[in-house]
């Protein structure tokens, strides 16, 4: 039977597994003898993931030492925020996947770079095939540059291109996926760009939205 295993759960184990330590060695003081081994829950069963750009400054200064000390906090899959000219954190493709999957990693997901103009079709395709090497599931617009903002049309026709990127991902195995911040849910021209602009014109078969609930909560919004 397969068994989910929430957050609490996870903080629980934890926990217990600390108290655990705490006690053995209490007693291993006391007595004077070796404790008993009690075996303790691997993390990565858990199936916990990081976004990497909470740790950009370490991966921008060692990316196998950061992704080591990633793993061993029991991490066990990764958001990148790292590609660029076909590398990730300056790594070929396939080097990359082989460096994370030798530490018990998977990468599920990858922000990529965002040009002045946004992604163009010109470079999805290079993007899409990049990313396909590494293996990931999700290939996510991060970002929209303010200068897009402005008018209805911007962005529809942001959300057009988008739909034909996600053509181009689906290709090649993947989704394509936009993650928000809080200004999309500002009003523009009366309307308000998250709700009637991208959930009403994105093709729900070829891009998926990765709802931030930070940023949604600050533009005061209910995630729930």
């Amino acid at each position: 039977m397969k068994t989910t295993r929430s957050r609490r759960d996870f903080l629980r184990v934890s926990a217990a597994g600390a108290l655990g330590a705490f006690v053995l060695t209490q007693n291993s003081c006391k007595s004077g003898g070796a404790p008993a081994p009690v075996a303790a829950a691997d993390p990565k069963t858990f199936g916990i993931g990081l976004q990497l750009y909470t740790i950009r400054d370490a991966m921008g200064t060692d990316v196998p030492g950061s992704l080591k000390k990633v793993s061993d906090a029991g991490y066990k899959y990764l958001e990148l925020a790292g590609y660029k000219d076909g590398k990730f954190y300056g790594m070929d493709p396939v080097e990359f996947k082989k460096l994370v999957n030798d530490l018990g990693m998977e990468v599920l997901s990858s922000h990529t770079q965002v040009e002045a103009q946004g992604i163009t079709l010109d470079n999805a395709k290079k993007m899409a095939e990049d990313h396909a090497k590494l293996g990931v599931k999700y290939c996510v617009q991060p970002w929209v540059v303010e200068e897009a903002r402005k008018t209805v049309a911007s962005y529809q026709k942001m959300v057009a291109d988008w739909n034909l990127v996600g053509g181009i991902m689906k290709e090649n195995g993947m989704v394509f996926g936009y993650h928000n911040h809080n200004f999309e849910f500002d009003t523009v021209e009366g309307k308000v760009p998250y709700f009637d602009i991208f959930l009403a014109e994105l093709d729900k078969d070829l891009v998926t939205m990765e709802l931030d609930l930070f940023w949604t909560s600050k533009a005061g919004q209910n995630p729930d």
